[in-house]
């Protein structure tokens, strides 16, 4: 499961934010993942920052020293991080951005993490402001809507028809051999009980 947040950074401009990308992106990945349950800094991905125009929907802080950045955010295995779903996952994870912005409790561990990471464009800018898209679900392997064969399926299928074309060219094998054997054994048995009688044929034509 994974969504967007796009969010306002207010105390620095995308300018100043650009000049030490990587690093900002880190503590902001940091921050955020602080704040969701079964969310790791790895699965927070920045991949856009830029300056907030006059039309943009969020109207708080002064424009001309914000910046808006947009993030991913994913969850790979629900379930394993003790969601029930990926809804109720997304529900957990949104509110609890938000009231970590609405308390101020996302800008002092942004400004914490920053300083902690040497970043002195950041220990000084807050955040009060997020908007989540809907999430994408990705479907899980093995549901019945499924109409594809995992791996393993296929597999399996391969080695049941080996083995059963491996026991019906075996029987085959078995049975022409028993066959081939039966039909030269008389010949076998008149040769050799009987060699007087080629030769008494022999004596009667000459």
């Amino acid at each position: 499961m994974s969504y967007t947040v796009d969010q306002i950074l207010q105390g620095i401009d995308a300018t100043t934010y650009n000049q030490d990308l990587d690093v900002n992106n880190q503590i902001v990945a940091s921050t955020v993942a602080t704040y969701m349950r079964g969310v790791d800094a790895s699965n927070v991905n920045v991949y856009s920052v830029a300056a907030v125009s006059s039309s943009s929907n969020f109207k708080k802080g002064s424009l001309a020293s914000s910046t808006q950045i947009s993030y991913s955010v994913y969850i790979p295995n629900t379930a394993s991080v003790g969601y029930s779903s990926a809804t109720q996952a997304y529900n957990a994870t949104t509110s609890s951005l938000q009231a970590s912005l609405s308390t101020d409790y996302f800008t002092t561990t942004l400004q914490q993490t920053a300083f902690s990471m040497g970043s002195t464009s950041m220990e000084s800018v807050s955040s009060n402001t997020a908007s989540p898209s809907d999430p994408v679900i990705a479907p899980v392997s093995g549901d019945d809507d499924d109409d594809g064969l995992s791996d393993g399926a296929i597999a399996g299928i391969v080695i049941g028809v080996i083995a059963f074309v491996a026991i019906v060219s075996g029987a085959v094998y078995w049975y022409l051999n028993k066959q081939t054997s039966g039909e030269d054994a008389p010949l076998r048995r008149t040769d050799v009980e009987n060699p007087a009688f080629k030769e008494s044929n022999v004596d009667v034509h000459l």
